[in-house]
């Protein structure tokens, strides 16, 4: 694959109904970083990430205006 996904954010005015979500239905492992309202979601063994098969490692962040949104 030329151009391959490897990070993923969840931008959302209730970040901590995602990380609940999210954390229950797929097993993430959520590290906050409270100063930057930014959850990390490590969602591969070790918190590797890895382009090439395997799971992908992204981020849940509070937004403070707009509608909420995905970035991949």
């Amino acid at each position: 694959m030329p151009d391959p996904v490897v990070h993923f954010e969840f931008g959302s005015k209730m970040p901590a109904r995602l990380k609940e979500y999210y954390g229950q239905l797929f097993g993430w492992e959520l590290l906050d970083h409270p100063g930057m309202n930014y959850t990390l979601a490590v969602t591969s063994e070790g918190g590797a990430t890895t382009p090439a098969g395997g799971n992908i490692n992204g981020g849940i962040f509070l937004i403070e205006e707009g509608p909420a949104y995905i970035t991949v």
